[in-house]
């Protein structure tokens, strides 16, 4: 970025999604100079039957802008704007079917290309991945544009919270069974057994399934039989989701499934104490606040039972879910009873946000990775 006797100079930028990550991350930071658009694009898998599978894989029709910036994306064709892509794991998004195919060669080609000027991780975790699924070569040349940048705007709250029973407990997860929340009801219903003063609010469906899905035949009926010792909401908006998030005095997302953990991001942004799985970029998330819940972890910190079929993988699931149950009621119950740890953990929640996501330094950080993008002067 230039420095202060210099005028910063303008540029736009077209954000090539309409996601929530998108306008939360990187237009709420208002980066100096920096003019955001929605940028016009043609979705490639709804008009290349091969690339069905090849999500947020797009052709730019813009010709305003200076720089695009993708979410998990990749451009493949089209106008010869410059462009970078933040993604939150596997780059590109191909499922295995695509996994020696041609159409992945491209995209690959496409993220070497000198048109995608970087590539923004949003986590160490999400760096891991480049090892992990290219070749040594192509991992090293992807190496060397990448940059790790998460981005957040500053806390949504002044002071940490207290704790006035009942325990407020938010679960926000669209896919509850992929979300672990089994483990969460199983909590819940223990909760109701024992007179725990808790109040658990769910958000999400276990009609809502995934590919990393727990065997719905075995959990589907279980969770339902279990909304009863919660309240259960399968959709909300933005805004109360965050409201939601807001009011409650900790979030519990005991995910099976998990890449970033947006939400995890939103609860410490407003001094809820996160309650996570210990998987993908969620410890890394919550550093030395909250707590992170063991479960048993496999091959890039994701949970082991991905690793697995069949009955091997019925039985890690058993056994994860059985032990998230027991350490959710535990973190729960302990908090329940000591209102001073609760004091300690919200505000400890709310430093480690103010520490690592300062919203002025986010958005000059922005402006210098847009302005090495585009070869401009920076600070």
């Amino acid at each position: 970025m230039p420095d202060n006797n210099q005028t910063v100079r303008p540029i736009t930028v077209g954000i090539g999604t309409r996601s929530y990550n998108a306008t939360y991350s990187y237009a709420g930071l208002a980066p100096p100079g920096v003019r955001f658009v929605r940028a016009m694009r043609l979705p490639l898998n709804r008009s290349w039957p091969e690339s069905l599978t090849a999500r947020n894989t797009y052709v730019p029709l813009d010709p305003r802008l200076d720089l695009l910036h993708l979410m998990n994306g990749v451009v493949a064709l089209g106008w010869p704007t410059p462009w970078v892509t933040s993604f939150e794991s596997m780059i590109p998004r191909l499922d295995a079917r695509h996994e020696e195919s041609r159409l992945r060669s491209a995209l690959v080609n496409r993220l070497l290309s000198p048109r995608c000027r970087l590539l923004i991780a949003w986590s160490e975790h999400a760096r891991s991945w480049l090892g992990a699924i290219h070749d040594d070569e192509t991992a090293a040349l992807l190496r060397q544009k990448t940059v790790v940048f998460t981005g957040s705007t500053g806390p949504a709250v002044s002071e940490p919270k207290l704790l006035e029973l009942p325990l407020r407990v938010a679960f926000v997860g669209g896919a509850l069974l992929a979300k672990g929340g089994v483990a969460l009801l199983r909590a819940a219903k223990r909760a109701a057994d024992t007179h725990l003063p808790v109040e658990i609010t769910m958000v999400g469906s276990p009609d809502r399934l995934t590919e990393v899905t727990p065997p719905a035949e075995l959990y589907r009926e279980e969770a339902r039989s279990l909304l009863r010792y919660v309240t259960s909401i399968e959709q909300l908006s933005e805004a109360d989701t965050r409201q939601l998030i807001e009011t409650s005095h900790v979030l519990v997302l005991p995910s099976l499934q998990e890449t970033l953990g947006w939400v995890t991001l939103e609860a410490m942004q407003r001094a809820t104490v996160p309650i996570v799985a210990g998987i993908a970029a969620q410890p890394e998330l919550v550093g030395s606040s909250g707590i992170v819940l063991p479960i048993p972890i496999g091959e890039l910190g994701r949970w082991r039972g991905l690793d697995l079929v069949g009955r091997e993988r019925e039985a890690v699931t058993r056994e994860t879910l059985d032990g998230l149950a027991d350490t959710i009621y535990a973190a729960l119950e302990q908090l329940v009873d000591d209102p001073d740890r609760y004091a300690q953990l919200s505000s400890a929640t709310l430093d480690e946000y103010r520490r690592r996501f300062s919203p002025d330094e986010a958005s000059r950080r922005l402006r210098s990775l847009y302005d090495r993008a585009l070869n401009l002067p920076q600070a």
